[in-house]
């Protein structure tokens, strides 16, 4: 009654879909009129535009019979589920940004089993998502980490703590630096029952810091040599200037 905003008094002796008005009501797919044709219980899922907006249901039909077990009429039980199908959909919406993530992305569980994988992490191991959900990680990924103490996943689940750190992927015969990110997950009690693990390959990152500190390394050497070389200069310079004053005083003598 609540939710409508009507009291019992107001509500008998009213159609009931004058009041709940349904996206089923007065269609052939209304519950009340099914279990009434064909005496059977049924469940199914509407929504309806009630005062403060549209809510989505779960409803379920029974139907009532009199004394001669003929049917008399239906009994609906309505669950509100509005909050749930938002959250879902808010999940889907999720789900959807995770595929477009130009980066892997895995959820496991706690035995290390690969529940979910983006589309491009499924791409960098060669795979279709299909291939490698319910796979181990660590013989999908094989990190240096992997089933050692460093393994993020590892941590996070067990400290349920945000674990950064990097390491060396092989993967398809390639090598990769990789940094990657690992979250706890938490079912409705609050439970820890796996992690979300988000991988960045690092290599080029790699590559052109070893370049640089290479750069960095001849520049330095380049500049010892010169500063040695001057002083090497200024040293014969100052033995020129001694000897040239020493041959200008025998000269004179």
């Amino acid at each position: 009654m609540r939710l409508i905003g009507l009291s019992q008094e107001q509500v008998k002796g009213k159609k009931c879909y004058e009041i709940l008005k349904t996206v089923d009501c007065l269609t052939p797919r209304c519950l009340c009129a099914f279990v009434m044709k064909t005496g059977n219980e049924v469940s199914s899922e509407t929504s309806a535009r009630i005062k403060d907006g549209e809510r989505h249901f779960k409803c379920f039909s029974s139907p009532i019979f009199d004394e001669n077990g003929k049917t008399a009429g239906a009994m609906e039980l309505f669950v509100d589920i509005s909050d749930l199908k938002a959250a879902v959909m808010r999940s889907k919406q999720q789900i959807q940004y995770l595929k477009a993530v130009p980066t892997p992305v895995i959820a496991i569980d706690e035995n290390f089993n690969i529940t979910y994988i983006n589309d491009f992490g499924a791409k960098v191991l060669g795979h279709n998502v299909e291939d490698v959900v319910g796979r181990k990680c660590y013989d999908m990924f094989n990190t240096e980490h992997c089933r050692t103490p460093k393994c993020t996943s590892a941590i996070a689940m067990r400290t349920r703590k945000v674990v950064t750190s990097e390491t060396i992927a092989r993967i398809g015969g390639k090598t990769f630096n990789v940094r990657y990110t690992a979250y706890p997950l938490y079912d409705e009690y609050n439970r820890v029952v796996g992690a979300i693990e988000v991988a960045m390959d690092i290599t080029r990152q790699r590559e052109m810091m070893a370049t640089i500190e290479g750069i960095v390394k001849s520049a330095t050497q380049v500049s010892e040599s010169v500063e040695s070389l001057s002083a090497e200069i200024l040293e014969a310079r100052g033995r020129s200037v001694v000897l040239a004053t020493s041959w200008h005083r025998l000269w004179k003598s």
